[in-house]
């Protein structure tokens, strides 16, 4: 799914698509295809096109401690969810607007945050100071054909890292039943050289202070993710939803002596009700 990777890789994933499973198919052929799925069961209270959708629950991530961390740490985690149409999304990552729709492709203005990285976090970043929290603002391109979607997406933060960050990747969700539906994502991230310095680099003042080598990480290709999800239909209004993440970190961010760990998986369970 889709993510913009921070210092907790997926403490705040994109629930973008987690809730796709509530869109009615707009085509009735597709609709019977796909396990004969009941839209009924997903719009319990109100008309099946009904353009608002608020979603609320909660749960938890297990997660490394940050980018590269060899260690683990469980975040509860708040989930509130509201959408209108097929337009405009507010989550826990922030806001997504739809400016454009045509032909299979849509083009999303996004703006959300990067929560930063203290120092005080892990042993490992002692000395290596903190990296503010900042604002982001950016742009996705996708293309979707049911069940499938591709995307493109890049955000600037404004204060923090001060970078620019991209994301390109495909997905698929498919409802195996009434209540069962799966997902499968893959992507890949691209950062620029203040991210990369920001999360990576280790200067000759940090190395004093840290006793890490120092390290001048480049822009370029930073990581790379495999995702698999399923949710679960408890009844019209609640649901359960978990996923597993393996991500992986390349080239120069798998190099940085920060790094203990290049292999970053990830889990997270949640339980909703939506109204």
């Amino acid at each position: 799914m889709l993510h913009f990777p921070g210092p907790r890789p997926a403490a705040l994933r994109l629930f973008l698509t987690s809730f796709c499973l509530f869109a009615v198919p707009a085509d009735p052929a597709a609709a019977a295809d796909a396990a004969s799925f009941d839209e009924t069961r997903l719009s319990p209270d109100q008309a099946p096109h009904s353009k608002w959708k608020i979603v609320v629950g909660a749960g938890g991530i297990i997660q490394p401690e940050f980018e590269g961390a060899d260690s683990y740490s469980v975040t509860p985690i708040p989930l509130v969810s509201i959408t209108y149409g097929d337009w405009v999304e507010i989550d826990p990552e922030g806001l997504a607007a739809t400016v454009a729709d045509v032909n299979n492709f849509a083009v999303d203005v996004l703006v959300g945050y990067e929560l930063g990285r203290s120092e005080d976090d892990d042993v490992r970043l002692r000395g290596l100071g903190d990296i503010d929290f900042g604002v982001s603002a950016g742009a996705r391109l996708r293309y979707e054909i049911e069940p499938f979607s591709l995307f493109a997406a890049v955000k600037k933060t404004v204060n923090g890292s001060e970078g620019l960050v991209g994301e390109f990747g495909t997905e698929v969700t498919v409802p195996l039943s009434e209540t069962l539906i799966v997902g499968l994502a893959a992507s890949a991230t691209v950062a620029d050289d203040k991210y990369m310095d920001a999360y990576f680099s280790v200067t000759p003042d940090q190395s004093t202070a840290s006793g890490l080598d120092a390290y001048d990480a480049e822009a370029g290709l930073k990581s790379a993710a495999v995702s698999v999800s399923a949710i679960y239909l408890l009844d019209r209004n609640w649901f359960v939803r978990g996923e597993a993440e393996l991500g992986m970190l390349l080239s120069d961010a798998a190099d940085s002596p920060i790094v203990e760990r290049d292999l970053q998986p990830t889990a997270s369970l949640f339980v909703g009700y939506r109204f």
